[in-house]
């Protein structure tokens, strides 16, 4: 399909926000990145003090098609696109996923394109953590450690069978420079379900598979973390989830940011500390579909508490679609709401041109209504949120 133009031309009005935030997405697997799953290059964020003066528009945004918005207070980003952008078009279904480090059990299929479910356009990644298969990963690492990650995905959890498992890692951002893809710090992380209570093996389904919670934490030792950010998360559902990690600086300070967006629900931490103690200077990976735990702590002789872990049948099917990831909380979204904190949001596609007056952009439509009225925020590199502005799907 050919791209047209569109133009939204932005004139200064009210702010709407000024707070520390953080949101973003390009269609090859990774911006940078590459098959071996790293790469990508050291970049600014453009903060600027300013915030992004928005104003109205003229026409419907087409998904798929570029259009371009001018104002000020914008910052600069650079590079202009996302460090990763991936919908997974275009992969071939029933094969590997290209452009991702993979991390699967041995013996187990590794993660693959499927068509049988996509959350926009035709195909997603499937991750299969069936018959025991703990890991079934897709993995990023930048070449340069960062002060903050923003990332964005679209995620449906399927139990084709057995029992509920007690621990699902599904999305993290974290620092690693490499090593351990599970346990670096700092990190911010979502996950589900309750893995402290004991289990009783004779019910398949012991908690509310729908709680899920975001763990971040700067690293232990006298400083802030783990903190928790609860949602409703329900099986069999696609869900929009984006979170984002700004680091203290310097270590030890209290102004670092946590938050996450779980289609509509918002929550954010300010004043957060990074310690000395943890295990990477920085953030450098993005971890998806990291972990499922196939066991159960067993209460045998029912005194309430656990007397052994065995394995059960746990099997799962996780689906990923638009992930997006950035090193820059600067992004454009389009939300339900016009107040930014309530609305679900799309984050839009950036390439060409991003600097204090103008960015140019693909716009992706996601999940977000056609012929209704939507809002359009520009978030600059300072997380400063500008006010809304109307526009609409065709």
């Amino acid at each position: 399909m050919g791209l047209s133009t569109r133009a939204l031309w932005l004139v200064p009005v009210a702010l709407l926000l000024g707070m520390p935030i953080g949101c973003p997405e390009s269609d090859s697997a990774a911006g940078g990145g590459g098959s071996g799953g790293s790469g990508g290059s050291a970049g600014t964020g453009g903060t600027t003090t300013t915030t992004p003066s928005t104003g109205g528009f003229s026409g419907n945004l087409v998904d798929g098609e570029d259009f371009t918005i001018t104002g000020e207070g914008f910052g600069t980003k650079d590079p202009v696109e996302p460090w990763i952008w991936d919908t997974f078009e275009a992969g071939t279904a029933g094969e590997e996923i290209q452009g991702w480090g993979l991390w699967n059990d041995s013996g187990f299929p590794a993660p693959q394109t499927t068509s049988a479910e996509a959350a926009s356009g035709a195909q997603c990644a499937a991750l299969n953590f069936e018959d025991h298969q703990s890991h079934n990963s897709l993995l990023q690492y930048h070449d340069d450690l960062q002060e903050q990650l923003y990332g964005a995905i679209r995620y449906k959890v399927v139990k084709t069978g057995g029992y509920d498992s007690r621990n699902i890692k599904l999305f993290r951002l974290l620092g690693t420079m490499g090593g351990d893809p599970v346990h670096g710090t700092p990190v911010i992380a979502w996950g589900g379900m309750d893995s402290s209570s004991v289990l009783d093996l004779n019910d398949p389904e012991p908690y509310d598979e729908y709680n899920g919670w975001m763990i971040a934490n700067s690293g232990g030792g006298e400083c802030s973390g783990p903190s928790r950010m609860y949602g409703d998360s329900p099986r069999d559902e696609w869900h929009a989830l984006s979170q984002w990690i700004v680091l203290s600086d310097p270590d030890g300070a209290d102004n670092g940011t946590l938050g996450r967006r779980l289609n509509d629900d918002f929550k954010s931490e300010q004043d957060v500390t990074k310690c000395a103690g943890s295990t990477s200077d920085g953030l450098d990976e993005v971890a998806i579909g990291l972990y499922l735990a196939h066991d159960r702590n067993v209460d045998d002789d029912g005194d309430g508490e656990g007397d052994g872990w065995v394995y059960v049948q746990t099997d799962y099917m996780i689906y990923v679609d638009d992930v997006y990831v950035d090193i820059t909380l600067a992004r454009v979204e389009i939300c339900t709401s016009q107040v930014w904190e309530e609305g679900a949001c799309q984050v839009q596609i950036p390439h060409t041109t991003w600097n204090d007056t103008t960015i140019e952009l693909t716009a992706h439509q996601g999940a977000l209504p056609a012929g209704t009225p939507v809002f359009l925020f520009v978030v600059n590199g300072s997380g400063a949120v500008g006010s809304p502005v109307e526009v609409q799907f065709d």
